[in-house]
């Protein structure tokens, strides 16, 4: 089972803002806390994201929606979904433009989790580390 911490997520935040640019800071410790803990809801005893991918797909979009920072939600929700895919040896095969549009798509709401998750799961590929 995969699983990030806040403060590993907090830490990520700062070394994005400080490589990246933008302003340091959360905006809502509970939205933060949110979007960690949604992956692992349940409904009627059952997994509402049950595989792995599933929870690593549903926390970055939830970094994205959710907005806990102050600068920076696009960057750490792709930054996590990498650390994470990392964690179960798999990896991105999308283009940095690729990546860059999904995430702006996403910020702005013109796709729906549902077309996030399928555009993240069909570019997955297991790599060996």
């Amino acid at each position: 089972m995969i699983f990030i911490n806040k403060d590993l997520i907090l830490e990520l935040h700062k070394l994005s803002i400080n490589r990246f640019g933008g302003q340091h800071g959360l905006r809502d410790v509970k939205l933060l806390d949110s979007a960690i803990k949604t992956p692992f809801a349940t409904f009627g005893g059952k997994e509402l994201y049950p595989t792995d991918l599933d929870k690593i797909v549903r926390m970055s979009y939830s970094l994205v929606m959710n907005h806990p920072f102050i600068d920076g939600n696009k960057r750490i929700g792709f930054f996590v979904l990498v650390y994470l895919l990392r964690q179960i040896n798999l990896k991105l095969s999308l283009d940095n433009d690729s990546i860059i549009n999904l995430f702006l798509s996403l910020a702005v709401s013109q796709i729906s989790y549902d077309d996030f998750k399928n555009n993240i799961i069909s570019n997955v590929v297991y790599t060996t580390l």
